[in-house]
């Protein structure tokens, strides 16, 4: 393998993309050994959001995605996403002209550490109880698939960890995407069986 200039190894992967999927193609590898033996059913999950503002500018849950692609054919695989503001169970959210929109939020009391900042803090996404309601009636998943993107937006994982658990209790839960790889004693120390 041939160097940089700057020193660095020379990449397959374009330099911002590089790492997320280098980790990405790793846990994907690995993931798929798990799941090699026989046909599993995993859910994919894209949880709420607990934080001062979220607007939707095309926020797709791609990390579950990608994995689904992948995956496809070789397990039964089903999406729920918090932030499909297009779901009949998300309300009515409007959109502007480009699709983007405001998410479906209730406003619920801030955090002790956020206790001076003077502005209102909400919890965005589908309501738990549809959440509740669509695991009662589809427990039993082999896997739980729960994409982690912003650190400080663990408290919808805590949210939806305590779901399952209560549930559909013989799921296995994964936490991956950033949050999970930034703060992985923290992301274990919430649930998860895997990170």
């Amino acid at each position: 393998m041939t160097g940089r200039r700057d020193g660095r190894p020379e990449s397959k992967f374009p330099d911002a993309a590089g790492p997320i999927l280098l980790v990405l193609s790793w846990l994907i590898t690995g993931f798929r050994c798990i799941i090699e033996d026989m046909a599993k059913r995993i859910l994919l999950l894209n949880p709420p959001i607990y934080d001062f503002t979220a607007y939707d500018f095309w926020l797709k849950p791609l990390g579950l995605l990608s994995i689904a692609g992948l995956l496809r054919g070789r397990a039964d695989l089903t999406l729920f996403d918090y932030l499909d503001r297009l779901a009949p169970s998300a309300g009515d959210c409007q959109s502007d002209e480009f699709s983007r929109g405001k998410f479906h939020s209730i406003r619920i009391d801030k955090p002790e550490v956020f206790a001076d900042i003077p502005r209102h803090y909400h919890r965005f996404g589908i309501a738990r109880s549809v959440f509740q309601k669509f695991l009662a009636e589809n427990a039993d998943f082999d896997f739980v698939l729960i994409q982690a993107v912003m650190t400080y937006w663990y408290p919808g994982l805590q949210e939806v960890i305590e779901d399952i658990r209560k549930l559909s209790p013989r799921s296995k839960i994964v936490i991956g995407g950033p949050y999970a790889f930034i703060c992985k004693p923290h992301a274990k120390s919430i649930g998860a069986d895997m990170v």
